[in-house]
């Protein structure tokens, strides 16, 4: 059972049979445990064929069928190199002849854009199936079921807020998963609005102007019970009055704005642009990168300087018996406070 939707099982030799009983151009050989189905003909025509006898199993006989359609269907080349985005552009294509497709994948991003690109393909496209995982985590997941669970202003804005939250590219909050951020987002749904209009190829001006919402998201996501709307506000108030540890408080307002750029960039730039299939990007140094040694690219953490290069007050020592010349106070010429073991007692 995923996302409340029942998984069919499958029957697989009934189901080899079954095939090759209905289309005889069908081929089975034999590759140690697994049988393949190949075909000269148009396989496309085939699966079709097979929604047609039987509705009721669509999925079930799609999702085996699907296996004869070798990597030859990626073949077609784009100015991107993610497969999963040329993935897209084939449901794209298919849903203009088919009204059911199915794709197979191992990548949770591409269930979170199945769903997406349901939203941009209906109709004509009624049922969008991804065959996800391997061995006994292999399942049948039904996009066009979840899109409609969830509704199409939350599909639309889906891809900003699993990128916000953490994918591949974009780094995810400490200690804040994607259940804790989903059950935000059903409470705090004003950031829905803020997440699709993200996806939308947005400019700098518009990722400024999205920041308040988002910061009012994230700091719901370490307090739920925070009257605060600035993370810089509640990183003072759970880190001097709750205690919490400064892993387990949000990130500064300067670190938020690179990551929501990175989040920009990979949902609202790439995702978005998944249906086309030469796609123009933007210079990601723009959107929360730097170039690093030797040509490659590195996370923009923040536009703020490093804390233990401008804020040396927090330095503190271990000293236990008086102050020794390995003394990080000493060394730094900062005298010693209640944080050093020495409780401020040592002097220079």
């Amino acid at each position: 059972m995923q996302l409340n939707v029942p998984s069919p099982c499958v029957h697989s030799t009934r189901l080899k049979d079954r095939l090759l009983a209905n289309f005889p151009e069908l081929q089975a050989f034999k590759e140690g445990r697994d049988i393949l189905l190949m075909s000269n003909e148009d396989v496309g025509t085939a699966l079709w064929q097979a929604c047609e006898n039987d509705a009721d199993n669509d999925a079930c006989i799609l999702a085996r069928a699907a296996r004869i359609v070798h990597k030859e269907i990626l073949k077609s080349t784009t100015q991107f190199n993610s497969t999963f985005l040329r993935m897209m552009v084939h449901v794209a294509d298919a849903a203009k002849q088919y009204n059911t497709v199915i794709i197979r994948t191992v990548d949770s991003d591409v269930v979170v854009l199945a769903v997406f690109v349901f939203a941009q393909l209906v109709p004509p496209l009624t049922a969008l199936w991804v065959a996800f995982g391997t061995g006994k985590n292999y399942r049948l997941i039904p996009a066009h079921r979840i899109y409609a669970a969830i509704g199409n202003m939350k599909s639309q804005a889906l891809p900003m807020f699993h990128a916000f939250t953490g994918c591949d590219t974009v780094s995810s909050f400490s200690g804040r998963g994607k259940k804790t951020a989903w059950e935000i987002w059903n409470v705090f749904l004003d950031v829905t609005d803020t997440f699709a209009a993200l996806v939308e190829q947005p400019e700098q001006s518009d990722v400024d102007a999205a920041l308040t919402t988002l910061e009012r998201f994230v700091v719901l996501l370490y307090d739920k019970t925070s009257s605060k709307y600035h993370v810089n506000e509640a990183r003072v108030d759970l880190f001097a009055r709750k205690g919490r540890d400064v892993n387990h408080i949000p990130p500064t307002q300067g670190s938020l704005l690179q990551h929501t750029r990175r989040a920009v960039h990979q949902a609202g730039y790439c995702w978005s642009q998944s249906l086309i299939p030469m796609v123009q990007l933007p210079q990601p140094e723009e959107w929360g990168w730097k170039v690093a040694a030797g040509g490659t690219w590195d996370v923009m953490w923040s536009n703020l300087p490093e804390a233990s290069k401008v804020c040396r007050e927090l330095l503190r020592c271990g000293c236990t018996k008086g102050c020794h010349t390995n003394c990080k106070c000493k060394k730094a010429a900062l005298a010693c406070t209640a944080l050093c073991k020495c409780a401020g007692s040592c002097t220079i």
